[in-house]
């Protein structure tokens, strides 16, 4: 019986550690996500500036 309990505190024990490791990569890719979406905004406010410089060079 005790040795199936120790059993049972190790899984534990492991499967915390996972979920710890899980945490861990949850937070990463929310900086990642976080630092994608400002990249994208910039890239957006790009484009914009790079299709009215079009159509100003397009008017002349």
């Amino acid at each position: 019986m005790q040795k199936a309990k120790n059993e049972l505190i190790k899984n534990l024990e492991k499967d915390m550690e996972n979920v710890a490791e899980l945490i861990s990569i949850e937070e990463d890719l929310a900086d990642v996500k976080s630092e994608m979406d400002e990249v994208n905004a910039l890239l957006d406010e790009r484009i914009e500036i790079e299709k009215e410089t079009l159509d100003i060079k397009a008017e002349e």
